[in-house]
């Protein structure tokens, strides 16, 4: 799962924008089914995503937003996202010189 900010305009024929999140949700490449859904909300919060998904609970790889701890005490699976977990590990390295990291 993944949020992607946006700023549209809601309303044809007027110039005021408002800031919405675009949620997207994704098959694994394990799934019977290849997909992606979209889904917009005017706002980040976790709330929305624990919505869309309803009484889903599986595995979710997301990164360390806040917004999705809520889903992981109702049963949800956090699998953390590796891309995140690299920044972490080079930010170790490049601050203490790490061998570890």
């Amino acid at each position: 799962m993944s949020s992607l900010e946006n700023t549209c305009t809601f309303l044809p024929g007027t110039k005021k924008t408002h800031r919405s999140y675009v949620w997207a949700y994704a098959s694994s490449q394990f799934s019977d089914v290849a997909a992606v859904v979209y889904d917009l909300s005017p706002s980040r919060a976790g709330e929305h995503a624990r919505n869309f998904l309803n009484d889903w609970k599986s595995k979710l790889v997301c990164d360390d937003f806040g917004g999705y701890k809520a889903s992981f005490e109702l049963g949800v699976t956090e699998i953390g996202c590796m891309a995140h977990a690299r920044r972490k590990f080079f930010k170790l390295h490049a601050t203490n010189k790490s061998t570890l990291a």
